[in-house]
């Protein structure tokens, strides 16, 4: 790919042509396997993440010494990509910000010896998950 770029520009157009349509059935394939591979839970998300900075790195290295590389819209995919992952990071990270305000909100209600239902009906949370936090704050559940 390397030697590609770097002759990219002394190419005929129909060789630049095929260039890029090599590239972005490239770009295709690498989403692709990663969707397979976090969709199978072969690699974590931060995995996933790490993969996806490598190939936005070769997507930027590409895009610096091809000009008309952004006219074929081939960009837009991993673009469109880079855009989903920040949009499940922040998902992520908001679910995880309720999951811990939930299990507080848990906490506090068995040390107030709240009954179970109602902390499963205010927290969402059941009753094999309230158990481990009532042990952590040395109370036992009210059922």
């Amino acid at each position: 790919m390397y030697n590609k770029v770097n002759s990219y520009n002394g190419y005929n157009d129909k060789k630049k042509e095929q260039f890029l349509s090599d590239f972005e059935n490239m770009c295709k394939d690498i989403r692709k396997s990663m969707d397979l591979l976090l969709e199978d839970e072969r690699i974590t998300n931060d995995e996933y993440n790490e993969m996806l900075n490598i190939t936005c790195s070769l997507e930027e290295y590409i895009y610096n010494n091809i000009d008309d590389i952004s006219k074929k819209g081939v960009d837009s995919m991993l673009n469109e990509k880079v855009m989903l992952r920040d949009d499940r990071i922040r998902a992520e990270a908001k679910a995880e910000a309720k999951a811990e305000k939930n299990r507080e909100l848990a906490e506090m209600m068995i040390v107030n010896d709240e009954p179970a239902d109602k902390i499963e009906q205010y927290t969402g949370l059941n009753l094999s998950a309230l158990k481990p936090i009532a042990q952590s704050v040395g109370k036992t559940l009210v059922l």
